[in-house]
């Protein structure tokens, strides 16, 4: 099963979504290989041509989809569009100076990113911020620690607790601090790993409101052990990350809806999505990170952007808004004109 294709693969651009079930590669069937045997199956030369037969979650249509095996080079600071001179527009509202930046994937170039794009938001005059991490399956630890401290002054952002390992934990350090813009922060049950963590640190410690749905709950740390000279290898969970309010993220196998693990929306702010509903935006998605410089494909995609209705996006903007307002009244209680 598909997590999340990632932003700008062939999959992610073949249309490949988010739960979609893959039942051939090149026409071999996936029922009886395991997880490792069927990665294999999907590597390979870069410019091979590659078929998968998936079932689409939403509507259980079976496709068949064909692509071209190439190098991935994952863009994965990204902005609400794209703007026809190719650039990535980060204003999620310009008239009230909330920003908004989307992580596909933490890599070792996310945090670089993220912070050069932060500061340019701030000297731009930023008043608030979405931190949309729905779709993100994850990646480097480096990076979710290193992105968490840049929003938190002090405590603790992440710790490992396993048997027969000895635990750590990782703290936020005041020299990485960002002001302290309002934050709101996207998840939905496709936000894994690295993006619970940074979900998790900022919830936690109250420094950001988290609106969606539950994450995916993928929360262990795992060594690999090779066997047979390295034909083969065996993955082994060691660990456990747990939030700085001490709770597990990881879902064991079992666990039910009432168990602590993974990262749910803040009080108040759940907002559930239908399959049809992920499917849309997913290609919505899609449509924006293409590089408009087409102006009459470039008005197509608007329009067909616009009638997707991002329910959660809408819940962000609005709360940031009224956060907006209650400063406001706050810092000038009597109304008196400055």
């Amino acid at each position: 099963t598909v997590i999340t294709p990632l932003l700008g693969a062939p999959a992610y651009r073949a249309g490949v979504l988010a739960e979609d079930w893959i039942m051939e590669i090149n026409g071999q069937s996936t029922l009886e290989i395991s997880q490792a045997e069927a990665a294999g199956l999907l590597k390979g030369k870069v410019g091979e041509p590659i078929e998968l037969t998936v079932r689409h979650q939403h509507d259980g249509a079976v496709e068949k989809i064909k692509m071209v095996r190439e190098t991935v080079k994952v863009e994965t600071v990204v902005g609400i569009r794209r703007q026809p001179d190719g650039q990535w527009d980060f204003w999620a509202n310009p008239e009230k100076k909330l920003g908004y930046i989307r992580i596909s994937l933490f890599s070792h170039q996310t945090a670089a990113s993220l912070r050069q794009q932060l500061q340019t938001l701030v000297d731009n005059g930023a008043r608030g911020l979405i931190l949309d991490l729905r779709f993100n399956p994850g990646g480097l630890l480096s990076a979710a620690i290193e992105i968490s401290d840049m929003f938190l002054s002090s405590g603790t952002i992440v710790s490992t607790q396993g048997r027969n390992v000895e635990s750590r934990v990782w703290t936020a350090r005041p020299e990485t601090q960002f002001p302290k813009l309002p934050v709101v922060v996207l998840m939905n049950h496709y936000s894994a790993s690295a993006s619970e963590i940074v979900a998790a640190a900022l919830q936690d410690h109250d420094r950001a409101v988290v609106v969606g749905e539950r994450s995916w709950g993928k929360g262990s740390v795992q060594n690999v052990i090779e066997l047979e000279g390295g034909r083969s290898a065996l993955k082994l969970t060691t660990a456990g990350y747990f939030r700085p309010s001490g709770k597990n993220i990881h879902r064991a196998v079992g666990a039910s809806e009432n168990d602590q693990w993974g990262v749910s929306p803040s009080d108040g702010f759940l907002v559930e999505t239908t399959p049809n509903e992920v499917a849309q935006l997913l290609r919505a998605y899609d449509n924006r990170d293409v590089l408009q410089s087409n102006p009459q494909e470039a008005s197509k995609l608007d329009k067909t952007n616009e009638e997707i209705v991002d329910r959660q996006l809408q819940t962000a903007l609005q709360y940031l808004a009224d956060t907006l307002v209650t400063r406001a009244i706050s810092s000038n209680p009597q109304g008196n004109d400055e």
